[in-house]
């Protein structure tokens, strides 16, 4: 049923004095209650609510019909006060004053003790109030919310009985919200029996995603000019999901100060890491999506789950940069690390690595996967301009998968061309094809793009010094390749001689931290945990005192007593 209809039967039903029961089902998350509780408000801003006073009550965790029953008049409210506009402006405490339930739960929290100081004449008194109050119901808007999730000790059949004294008698107006998909089949089998008794009109609410975004999406909102092609293109429905994304990407944009071509990267890469975290996720992982590049995923045998695919398509997704991978764990672990995604999207900005939608490459990509029409020798001679004329669009992990189709298709010498003129003008760290390509998975790695490498790797020259280096380590208990590489050029000789000539307090924090690296199973670690070995025991060799200290820093076994 389509939004518009779900309003005009929400609206006849406001507008009417006549006693009757409006039952509203829907799954979990699609918004039944937002929507509920959005258009009575726009109701009461319109002072369009025939009766005066409502009371909403949520049966979730309630225990008896009595404790439903007493929710009644403690959530009573004047339907005057409904509208959000007045409550933003008023004085909340004036709002409660105004609610008779309001007075009513305060009152109630003094029962106990009345029954206490007078004993079964004060019980008496507490629970004639109560009684009175109950009784008082009359000629009012009741909403039950969560029908499917209400305690153990109340019935289905309790709250349809309910609901039918309230309206036949009290001529109250009664709202059912509930999915009946999740109840217990004994519970749905006894609302199903009472369901034509009871219920005088029905809706079923199952908004498309270009209705779900209409109602859930703030317009005032600092990405409502983004967001909403991004959500309806990932087709949810899910107002609960559309408002988790519409808050992070909000309180990102509004932290970082971004500029439109980065607040549209945040509201797609939040789009659809919340897609796949809180819909798909027995059909994909957000490793999926983190290991996604659109180049290299057309040349590979690796292939997405197809629900994933699907999506990316749909929302125009093209691979994951640096700063999605800091976005993509902020809706994996609920926070930002506003310190590394602020230095990741300065890192693209003077990199010029932002994604381009409008680049002449991606656009000679999208030939390539859009069409079966084009000549080869097209679209190879556009790719390979486009890496020329464009470099700095073009990053390392794009040229390797672009170079390998040249190859495959038999285009070797524009492969060479295009490696030799991107490395002319575009310069890089000699680890960045281990950082941007082999750690993200996707290969082979072109012989030619390898050689620049491999190149780079040759001519470097780490003029560090190894003590230093490790005592650094040793400070931040921390290392990174190239801290590992250093002391792995070293001799067990040169190690023995490294820690002679380290002195006092930094020699204890030294050889501890070098302790970490014996007996390593780390590809990366095992020649220098080997190495390490060899230089411990040597120096251990040299004196007693000396073996007995590595023995307690943990450095070599401690000998058989």
């Amino acid at each position: 049923m389509s939004i518009e209809l779900v309003r005009n039967e929400i609206v006849r039903f406001l507008n009417s004095t006549e006693p009757e029961v409006l039952c509203i089902k829907g799954d979990w998350g699609v918004g039944k209650t937002y929507t509920w509780k959005k258009f009575l408000e726009e109701a009461a801003q319109n002072q369009s609510i025939a009766l005066t006073k409502y009371s909403y009550i949520s049966l979730y965790g309630l225990k008896t019909l009595d404790d439903a029953k007493d929710s009644i008049f403690r959530e009573q409210v004047t339907c005057g006060d409904l509208s959000s506009e007045d409550s933003s402006e008023s004085d909340p405490t004036e709002i409660y004053a105004k609610s008779i339930g309001g007075l009513y739960k305060v009152a109630k929290r003094h029962f106990p003790a009345v029954a206490d100081i007078f004993g079964s004449k004060g019980k008496a008194v507490s629970t004639m109030i109560q009684d009175l109050a109950y009784q008082s119901i009359k000629r009012q808007i009741i909403c039950f919310d969560d029908l499917e999730r209400s305690g153990s000790g109340i019935d289905i059949r309790d709250i349809m009985g309910l609901s039918t004294f309230l309206k036949e008698d009290r001529k109250c107006k009664i709202v059912l919200l509930l999915n009946d998909k999740k109840m217990e089949e004994n519970e749905r089998q006894e609302f199903d029996a009472h369901f034509e008794k009871v219920v005088d009109s029905s809706l079923s609410f199952i908004p498309t995603a270009r209705e779900a975004v209409g109602i859930g999406l703030d317009t005032e909102s600092d990405v409502f000019d983004f967001l909403p092609d991004y959500l309806i293109a990932a087709e949810i429905s899910n107002i609960r999901i559309i408002k988790k994304i519409e808050r992070l990407s909000t309180q990102v944009r509004q932290m970082l100060d971004l500029d439109e071509e980065f607040t549209k990267q945040i509201c797609q890469t939040i789009t659809v890491a919340s897609v796949v975290k809180y819909d798909l996720n027995d059909q994909c992982k957000l490793d999926d999506l983190r290991n996604y590049n659109s180049i290299a995923a057309g040349l590979t045998d690796d292939k997405l789950p197809s629900p994933l695919l699907g999506l990316i398509e749909r929302i125009g997704y093209r691979s994951t940069d640096e700063a999605d991978l800091v976005l993509i764990d902020a809706v994996e672990h609920g926070y930002v690390d506003y310190t590394k995604l602020r230095a990741r999207f300065k890192e693209l900005r003077n990199q010029k690595k932002i994604d381009d939608r409008n680049s002449h490459f991606s656009k000679a990509w999208d030939r390539y996967h859009h069409t079966l029409t084009e000549n080869d020798d097209d679209i190879i001679q556009e790719l390979y301009e486009t890496i020329i004329s464009e470099p700095e669009k073009v990053t390392l992990l794009n040229l390797n998968a672009t170079v390998n189709l040249f190859r495959e298709l038999g285009y070797s010498k524009e492969a060479d061309s295009a490696v030799e003129q991107y490395f002319e003008a575009r310069d890089f760290d000699r680890n960045a094809l281990r950082d941007d390509v082999i750690l993200w998975r996707e290969g082979p790695i072109d012989p030619a793009v390898q050689s620049v490498f491999d190149k780079l790797n040759a001519e470097f020259v780490d003029t560090r010094d190894p003590a230093e280096v490790l005592a650094k380590m040793a400070e931040n208990q921390g290392w990174n390749n190239e801290d590992i590489e250093l002391l792995s050029s070293l001799t067990v000789d040169q190690l023995v001689e490294m820690f002679d000539r380290l002195q006092g307090e930094n020699l204890t924090r030294c050889l501890r931290m070098a302790g970490r690296f014996v007996g390593s199973n780390d590809d990366q670690n095992r020649a220098l945990g080997e190495n390490l070995a060899h230089a411990f025991e040597a120096i251990a060799c040299r004196s007693r005192i000396n073996r007995r200290k590595l023995e307690v820093l943990g450095c070599i076994p401690k000998a058989a007593a």
